[in-house]
């Protein structure tokens, strides 16, 4: 092993995944500082978010670097110039010999990679399989057996192009996800397999510094190239004639409430009454169990149109519960927990059909078809 002589870092990160990479650095630099003598934590700033921008959204790395009481102000950074600006001078000034860049979300520059003479980043994806800012997501929405984590270099000019450096071995999702079943924040699949794969990297980022192996390098990977685009919020709109109910579950637990829309009645305001449609919101459903000798017989009484995908019933159960069954392809079914219209508050489908109701200025009758896209 080559005598680098003590790290001096800058940490590039941004969310959990990229927490136990740094808890796993400090913790090194806390009981071996002659191997880290410095951690500085880079981060995107604080935003205001949700409704009317009221939400400050805080980067979890930076609520971290509080909690591990790290005593160096965090720098933070929300584009390439003010990252040269901002990092140069630190760089010169403090010594810095490496960059770990954990989910951080942004390029770093290439005049700032130069200046130091390594850089390492944690990926949670068997590069170059899904190169960019959502692996963990793609791997969860093509229902993927396996996935991993990979250590590369940083490139100077584009994401997930780097030497590889380290690869674990195929993880089975399945295994993992049932590992961090205690976890249910939303969305859980996500942010199960998040905290699973958060493990794995910080271990191999942490072996790789004790051993020194960050100075070597490798071929690329064996697997096949492909992409892993940032999640947009129309990934989030259900495309009613596109995914069973099995493949929108999937999409719930992985993306988190999933939207579509709903017509309201005619807008008597402007020439041709056109509809008035609505945004809804499915914060929570399951699948419906499927009787088939009762589903057949349940289609002879009903009309095609009722059976669309898109189209749902809303009915009452043996305790007077109101509940909406919405129907999709495949012969595939949901039943609906917590439902919202857009202007109103989350609740159940009863709480739907009077915000319905109210909308349409009429009763509303207890069938209806959801649509996929909103008419502008």
């Amino acid at each position: 092993m080559t005598n680098v002589g003590p790290l001096r870092i800058l940490f590039f990160g941004s969310d959990i995944f990229s927490n136990y990479s740094l808890r796993g650095l400090y913790n090194i630099h806390k009981s071996a500082p002659n191997l880290i003598e410095y951690i500085r934590v880079v981060s995107r700033p604080p935003k205001w978010g949700g409704k009317r921008r009221s939400v400050l959204r805080c980067p979890a790395v930076l609520k971290e670097n509080e909690t591990l009481g790290i005593l160096r102000r965090p720098i933070l950074c929300d584009n390439k110039e003010e990252m040269v600006e901002r990092l140069m001078p630190v760089i010169r000034r403090d010594g810095i010999n490496m960059i770990v860049c954990v989910s951080f979300g942004l390029l770093v520059p290439e005049r700032v990679i130069r200046m130091v003479q390594y850089s390492l980043n944690v990926h949670p994806s068997l590069l170059p399989r899904y190169r960019g800012s959502s692996p963990i997501q793609y791997a969860l929405l093509n229902n993927d057996g396996f996935t991993g984590v990979t250590i590369q270099s940083l490139h100077p000019t584009k994401f997930d192009k780097g030497e590889i450096i380290s690869q674990s071995c195929e993880l089975d999702i399945g295994e993992m996800l049932e590992d961090a079943r205690e976890i249910n924040e939303q969305p859980i699949f996500t942010t199960r397999l998040t905290h699973r794969l958060g493990q794995v990297g910080s271990k191999m980022l942490c072996e790789l510094i004790k051993n020194g192996g960050y100075i070597k390098r490798k071929e690329e990977g064996k697997y096949e190239s492909s992409l892993a685009p940032r999640i947009q919020s129309s990934d989030r709109m259900i495309q009613w004639y596109k995914y069973d109910a099995n493949q929108l579950y999937r999409r719930l637990m992985t993306l988190g409430p999933l939207y579509t829309f709903i017509k309201c009645g005619k807008n008597k305001k402007h020439i041709g009454e056109e509809d008035i449609v609505k945004r809804v919101i499915l914060h929570a459903f399951n699948i419906k169990e499927q009787n088939l000798e009762k589903e057949k017989e349940k289609e002879k009484e009903t009309t095609r149109s009722s059976r669309m995908p898109g189209s749902f019933d809303i009915v009452e159960d043996n305790n007077n519960n109101t509940r909406m069954v919405i129907h999709c392809i495949n012969g595939t079914s949901l039943e609906v927990e917590a439902i919202q219209m857009a202007g109103s508050v989350k609740g159940t489908a009863a709480q739907f059909l009077h915000d319905w109701n109210k909308q349409q200025q009429k009763h509303s009758p207890l069938r209806g078809v959801f649509c996929s896209i909103s008419k502008k």
